[in-house]
């Protein structure tokens, strides 16, 4: 039974741009976001259906994007570029970008420029959390609040934004609940499962998604499970999710138990958002919420993102790390060597892999990474 709602959440995934036109079809305004600071909420807010950017995995769409892009960009942005020129996201009416890294900001750059999807906007998100910063970054969330009523003709009122505040909420509430039951022993989902879980909450009308999570959630702590079949603790990193769950597959392939893992497109949309105060005005509410608290590597201090692993890591007894770095993203291969020099202080051992590697050779790294950590007491 459980295994057939993992497989909706799965289907949902896969079947994500058929869905997204057939709304569209319908009349539905649909909108992308890249980046887990995107304020979805927004968006919500404004009648459209907020769509994360995914990776297609595509060789073909990414050197499409590699006609707008410098070669020595990441994949991540050739590949959302590469398929916004060739059509694939030609169902969306608009997209979002909070400031993010050089290859980020070339991609709604690009977009713009060619007003493919015919609507763009930028967001400046700030660095860091403080008085001047949060009163820049409320205006800022004003300006998209303002231009989505000139598109959408409606008025965003601040009813409408704390019923999206709240849908959204739901929606990260119970990510983090099921994240939190996988310390469960008879926890009955593997780190693979998981993965589709949270790959379908990018691409889903958020209160589609909140009904079927709230069944999946139900059913689990409802239930007596099987105690499940131990592998190697370790938790998996990566910026993309749609790679990291190939990793976290390959992981359990040979051995592994992923209990957590850490994607910018994934768990940093959820894992340290706190709940918005929506006695607050909205829009400073929403500033209260993201600012300083997404752990993206290009936004956020080193000892913020390290506080927060180790604490997860600390929690589940993991015996090791495995971080798909993407090829030339600079942020996170200039964090690396501080986040493994306080994974190695807690006695974690660590192995970094560069996306793009071939499966043969992963599969090597990864098998020998396990058996040296296999014999490592918790």
């Amino acid at each position: 039974m459980i295994e057939e709602i993992i497989s909706k959440f799965t289907k949902l995934y896969e079947e994500r741009h058929t869905n997204a036109q057939r709304l569209r079809d319908q009349g539905e305004k649909i909108w992308g976001y890249i980046f887990a600071s995107a304020p979805v909420e927004i968006l919500s807010a404004a009648g459209v259906i907020p769509v994360q950017l995914t990776s297609s995995l595509d060789e073909e769409a990414k050197g499409k994007g590699k006609e707008y892009n410098p070669s020595f960009f990441c994949n991540p942005a050739h590949d959302w570029l590469g398929q916004t020129m060739s059509g694939t996201y030609d169902y969306l009416e608009g997209v979002i970008c909070p400031d993010s890294c050089t290859p980020g900001r070339s991609v709604i750059e690009a977009m713009i420029y060619e007003e493919k999807p015919r609507f763009s906007f930028p967001i400046s998100y700030p660095c860091n959390a403080t008085p001047l910063t949060k009163e820049f970054y409320v205006a800022e969330l004003g300006e998209l609040k303002k231009y989505l009523e000139k598109i959408t003709e409606s008025e965003v009122s601040e009813e409408k934004l704390r019923t999206a505040m709240k849908d959204h909420e739901e929606k990260r509430a119970m990510l983090r609940q099921l994240y939190r039951l996988r310390q469960r022993d008879d926890f009955p989902l593997k780190g693979s499962q998981v993965a589709e879980v949270v790959k379908a909450s990018m691409v889903t009308p958020v209160q589609e998604y909140n009904s079927l999570l709230k069944e999946l959630i139900s059913m689990i702590e409802n239930r007596s499970w099987e105690r499940r079949k131990s592998g190697i603790p370790v938790m998996v990193s990566s910026l993309l999710l749609e790679e990291g769950g190939q990793l976290i597959s390959l992981v359990e392939e040979l051995g592994g138990d992923v209990l957590t893992d850490d994607f910018c497109m994934g768990a940093r949309c959820f894992i340290e958002l706190e709940s918005p105060n929506l006695e607050k005005d909205p829009l400073e509410a929403l500033a209260d919420m993201y600012l300083g608290k997404v752990p993206i590597p290009y936004k956020v201090s080193i000892q913020y993102r390290q506080d927060l692993l180790v604490s997860q890591a600390s929690d589940l007894k993991l015996k090791g790390v495995i971080t798909l770095i993407p090829r030339y993203c600079q942020p996170v291969t200039l964090q690396q060597p501080f986040m493994d020099d306080r994974y190695k202080s807690l006695g974690l051992r660590s192995l970094e892999v560069e996306d793009g590697i071939a499966h043969e050779a992963l599969r090597t790294r990864v098998a020998a990474f396990l058996e040296s950590i296999s014999e490592i007491p918790v």
